[in-house]
Formats: C-alpha cells, sequence, structure tokens
C-alpha cells in the first residue's frame, strides 16, 4: 500500500506533523499581532493578545528587535514592525506574480459554479485574457488566451476602466466610443455612471452586452498600493444568471477575488 504523502495529509487533517521549533512558533505569534494591530502595542497588550506572561513576551521582543525584525518606539515604548519585517513584505510582494497564484483559485471557481472562468490583465491594447477554465456546461462562446476585452460593453473592461487611471484608459475609451452604433451610444455622463456604479459595487457587470445570451460578473484584484493587477470573471448563459446580486456566484467570485488580493498585500494598505 502506497504511503500517504505529507501534502495529501496536510490537505486532509489541515496540520503539519513534521518536527518543528516550537519557539519560533511561539515568537511569530507576536509578530503577527503586530502585523494585525492598526498601531503599535504596548508590552501588556501583546501579552493580553498572545496568551503569554509579559516576561516571556520582552524576552521575544528583544530577540526581534536584535535583528530588525521589531522596533521600539522611544518616546512611548511601544512596539511595532521594524524594517526587516518591511523588506521582508516587500520582497514577497516582488516575487509574487498575480497569474501564478490565480491558476487554482481560477480552478476552485470553476468548480464552485460549473461556469467559465478566466483572469485578464491590463495590456497595451486593453484587458487581456490570460488564463481561463472552462466551465461544465457546453458553450457555443469560446474565449481564448490572448483575447483582448472591449472596456465600455464587457465585465471585465468595466473593471479596468473604473479601477484605472483615467489617463490610461482615455485613448481606448474614445475609440470604443466613436466605434459603438448610434443605439448603442453612451454619453459622458452614462459612462460616468457606469463606473461609479462599478467602484460602488465592486464588481463589473455585463448582461447581453458583448455577447447576447450571456452575461458575465467581474471583480478587479488589487495590490498593496490599491491599484488593479487582474480582473476574475465569471461567465454563463443568462438564463442561468439571475439574482446577479445576490447568488452564489457573486460571493464565490468576490471570496476569490480578495482573497488574491490579500496574497498582493491589499489588505494591509486598506
Amino acid at each position: 500500500m502506497p504511503r500517504e504523502s505529507r501534502s495529501a495529509k496536510v490537505a486532509q487533517t489541515g496540520t503539519d506533523d513534521r518536527r518543528h521549533i516550537q519557539s519560533i512558533n511561539v515568537g511569530f505569534s507576536i509578530v503577527r499581532r503586530l502585523v494585525e494591530a492598526p498601531g503599535s502595542l504596548s508590552l501588556r497588550e501583546l501579552a493580553d493578545a498572545t496568551g503569554m506572561p509579559t516576561s516571556q513576551v520582552y524576552l521575544y521582543l528583544v530577540s526581534f528587535m536584535q535583528v530588525g525584525y521589531i522596533v521600539q518606539e522611544p518616546s512611548t515604548n511601544r512596539y511595532d514592525l521594524g524594517p526587516l519585517a518591511l523588506e521582508a513584505g516587500l520582497a514577497v510582494l516582488r516575487k509574487t506574480d498575480v497569474v501564478d497564484i490565480a491558476k487554482p483559485v481560477l480552478l476552485d471557481v470553476q468548480e464552485q459554479t460549473g461556469e467559465s472562468v478566466f483572469l485578464a490583465v491590463w495590456g497595451n491594447r486593453g484587458p487581456c485574457i490570460v488564463s481561463k477554465v472552462d466551465g461544465t456546461r457546453r458553450s457555443p462562446m469560446h474565449l481564448r488566451v490572448g483575447y483582448v476585452q472591449p472596456l465600455l460593453v464587457t465585465a471585465t473592461g468595466r473593471v479596468f476602466l473604473a479601477y484605472l487611471p483615467a489617463g490610461e484608459t482615455a485613448e481606448l475609451v474614445g475609440a470604443e466610443l466613436a466605434s459603438l452604433a448610434p443605439n448603442d451610444a453612451l454619453t459622458p455622463a452614462e459612462l460616468d455612471k457606469i463606473i461609479a456604479k462599478t467602484r460602488k459595487s465592486g464588481l463589473g457587470i455585463s448582461d447581453n452586452l458583448r455577447h447576447d445570451g450571456f452575461a458575465s460578473l467581474s471583480a478587479p484584484i488589487l495590490d498593496n498600493a490599491g491599484s488593479i493587477r487582474a480582473a476574475m470573471t465569471v461567465i454563463r448563459p443568462v438564463s442561468h444568471f439571475e439574482d446577479l446580486h445576490t447568488s452564489d456566484i457573486e460571493r464565490t467570485l468576490r471570496a476569490a477575488a480578495a482573497s488574491l488580493s490579500h496574497r498582493l498585500g491589499y489588505r494591509i494598505a486598506s
């Protein structure tokens, strides 16, 4: 009988029984409290938050201060993250590629919803699909990797339109406005309304706009500066897309995009 792999065991139990240095786990529980706190913390606050005696917390703090991971404010004697912690965080962000970390998330969204889901990033011609997972339902519409989404009439495009600086989208917006049929023309006020609605809801929505019979929801993936790095979009037939704002699909999409944004540091910036 083959031995169960360690990764499979961890996935099933949520734990990893490999030998480890307990003091490191304990020490970084203090660091985590500083990460989660909106500001600096006193020795007593750290002791209360970790459930440890102040004397024990202090010894860990001294060790972390010696390597620059934690600093103590001279005027208040309170503790906060130090320059090494900042360097570590920035290094993680530099090495984090949104396309790579999104691949398993796309698959998870597809498995939860049964629908097609794709990731788009901003290119020189607009939002470009860079990764996708097809849904379980057969569809006459096929979106391929490399396809560039219009800004005005797709959920993905509207997300980028809402979250990118206007200067970056102005040229493409002008070209798309000029190419719209008279019946589909948008006034500046209508365009501003679309942008404001997308920002307020945090979702781009397209219903029978680009492809008849299909609707889509798109959510932004933001980085530590609050800038959009990508958009994740779910698309399905309109007949199966009722109650867009209260559907399980919306909740799944929001959670997936929030998780990726968190990986890129957005929660800390917020």
